[in-house]
């Protein structure tokens, strides 16, 4: 028995040491486990392991002496082609990621900022926004993204912001948010369409600073990614409804940001009226509620305040047409025409809260009549001039001509209207809503219905929108 037993001892130990000449050729090595565990194990303290793989030679870094590999139980299969397999270290979710970062990617749309955060949106869609509120859902959109909140720095509160409002210091403290001259946050001022654009482009490009180029502008960013609501122009204040728009359509687009791609037909009208307001204007509001359409409106004179508020609460964009519509008294010069312009635009504040910048000069910016009182180049230096102070003007490409005096059906009007649209893929229709008007009124369902039949979509007029001039100065 005992001669046995050193049989098998001695066998072991032959057969251990030539473990590392087996393990070379492919073939199994079956052996005593505690034996080959050992001489196993005495491999983790050199500084490599080389092998052969079909003649070629590679080094395999052998596992940390804290993490070594669990030695092999009988019941491994052989180790082939002479590799040595151990069990992968764990690795992150996101590697080569912060775990800030990777909480961060992994976060639903709704996780980093939700409608549903703002109180009463349904009932307030149509209600500006102070700075004091947009500063609430501005912070929530910044720790959303960022996992943490807005550092406040050093800064002492402004005159007028409770200690409780860290949102506003952090803002402040990120130089998204600027103290008034008098010490003053003004929180109860209303938000601009360009604060909001420099708002939510400095949220997104401080939390992720890899979004900022030289080329881009807050607008043109917000604009290629989908995040800038459709009708909101930059002077214009920002509605609670498209506040919530943008901070929910921000957190969608995060964290890739990705542009949108254009509407697959890429096809769009503008419908715009104009002239002074009346009982066909109501008509049109309501056609334009009940189908969902936005339009534009170029006003002229004392227009009724209730309905410039309504277009203004239902979304439609508002033009400045002149106070008087007088081509006599307008086309003078350059002087009597921003004089008489700016009493409308005077005008317009005080109903509205803020001064349009988009334009339709009576007769179109190329007319005739112009020359009569001001001579040949008058259209031309009013032209210029109204870009020079910041404004845009458009004129037309289609159009009702409902302007003349002659009696015309609804029917009429249509057709008028899709007689000059040809194929064009932008689109801006010229009607009237003063009074006298009653076909066009009449005429607007079969028109918009006729447009989303060629798969128009509809948009207001903008200073970023489509504009078709006729002169350019």
């Amino acid at each position: 028995m005992k001669r046995l037993w050193m049989i098998l001892l001695i066998a072991g130990l032959l057969l251990g040491a030539a473990a590392p000449a087996f393990a070379g050729t492919g073939l199994p090595v079956v052996g005593i486990p505690s034996l080959w565990t050992n001489h196993h194990t005495a491999f983790a303290g050199t500084d490599s392991i080389t092998t052969t793989e079909d003649a070629d030679t590679k080094t395999v870094a052998p596992p940390a002496p804290a993490a070594q590999s669990a030695a092999p139980s009988p019941s491994s299969p052989a180790l082939e082609d002479s590799s040595i397999q151990t069990a992968p270290a764990a690795q992150p979710d996101h590697a080569g990621s912060s775990p800030s970062e990777a909480v961060a990617e992994e976060k639903p749309a709704e996780a980093i900022f939700s409608a549903s955060s703002i109180p009463a949106l349904d009932q307030r869609q149509s209600f500006y926004i102070d700075r004091g509120e947009f500063s609430r859902y501005l912070a929530q959109l910044y720790e959303g993204l960022t996992g943490h909140p807005l550092p406040t720095g050093s800064l002492t509160y402004p005159d007028d912001v409770p200690a409780d409002r860290a949102d506003i210091l952090g803002l402040c403290a990120l130089g998204l948010w600027e103290v008034q001259a008098d010490g003053t946050f003004a929180l109860n001022s209303t938000v601009t369409g360009e604060e909001a654009a420099h708002l939510v482009y400095g949220i997104i490009t401080t939390a992720d600073p890899m979004q900022k180029k030289d080329s881009d502008t807050a607008l043109a960013f917000l604009q290629q990614c989908g995040i800038w609501p459709n009708g909101l122009s930059l002077t214009t204040p920002l509605t609670l409804g498209q506040a919530a728009a943008m901070l929910c359509a921000t957190a969608k687009a995060a964290p890739d940001y990705a542009p949108v791609p254009s509407p697959p037909t890429g096809k769009t009208v503008y419908l715009t009226f104009d002239d002074g307001t009346s009982a066909n204007t109501v008509t049109i509001l309501d056609t334009l509620k009940a189908y969902g359409v936005p339009a534009t409106f170029f006003v002229t004179g004392q227009a009724d305040p209730a309905l410039l508020q309504r277009m203004q609460a239902e979304g439609h964009a508002i033009g400045n047409h002149t106070a008087s519509h007088d081509y006599a008294k307008i086309y003078q010069s350059v002087e009597a025409f921003f004089e008489d312009f700016q009493q409308e635009e005077d005008y317009l504040a005080s109903v509205l809260g803020y001064r349009p910048t988009i334009v339709r000069l009576p007769g179109g910016s190329n007319n005739t009549v112009s020359k009569k009182y001001g001579g040949d180049t008058i259209m031309k230096e009013i032209t210029a001039e109204l870009l020079r102070r910041g404004y845009v003007y458009t004129d037309w490409n289609s159009e009702a001509k409902d302007a003349s005096g002659k009696s015309m059906t609804p029917e009429q009007i249509q057709q008028a209207v899709f007689s000059t649209v040809g194929n064009r893929d932008q689109v801006i229709v010229l009607m009237h809503q003063n009074q006298g008007k009653e076909s066009t009124a009449a005429a607007l369902p079969g028109i918009i219905e006729e447009f989303q039949a060629r798969g128009y979509q509809f948009d207001v007029i903008s200073d970023h929108s489509y504009l078709h001039p006729f002169l350019t100065p």
